[in-house]
């Protein structure tokens, strides 16, 4: 059994004049998410180095865009923290380290995903190639 006809597109519709807006499905917006996580105008000083060093790993992956500017800030204030705790010798607590190893995770800078963008290995030549039938030597059969 046929599937039918295939719906008309709206220009050649309306160019034959039998376009019915009202019967037309909905326009569909996409979202551009290739730029980059914007930085925000509030991240503290130490957050700022954060975001220096993580935005370019971040976008290797592109686990991360304009969308996530607030998210990838948050983390990269949090992380700041934890660093000036290490460095004035006191231990950060516990949960400040949690969170920021599952923000990490998100973001592709930690974990087995971080690990999975590995440059792909150099293509073997098949071996089967020399046994391939040519076009004309299957219709001589």
């Amino acid at each position: 059994m046929k599937g039918g006809r295939k719906p008309l597109h709206s220009a050649e519709k309306k160019a034959r004049g039998t376009l019915r807006p009202c019967r037309e499905p909905a326009p569909v917006g996409f979202i551009d998410q290739q730029g980059l996580p914007a930085k925000p105008a509030w991240l503290t000083a130490a957050g700022e180095d954060v975001w220096i060093d993580e935005v370019g790993r971040v976008s290797l992956n592109r686990l991360a865009d304009r969308r996530d500017t607030t998210s990838f800030g948050n983390f990269c204030n949090l992380q700041g923290c934890i660093n000036l705790c290490w460095q004035s010798g006191e231990v950060p607590p516990a949960a400040h380290l949690a969170e920021a190893r599952r923000m990490a995770e998100q973001f592709g800078l930690f974990g087995a995903r971080s690990r999975q963008n590995l440059p792909a290995a150099p293509k073997e030549e098949n071996p089967f190639l020399a046994y391939r039938q040519r076009p004309a030597e299957r219709t001589a059969e």
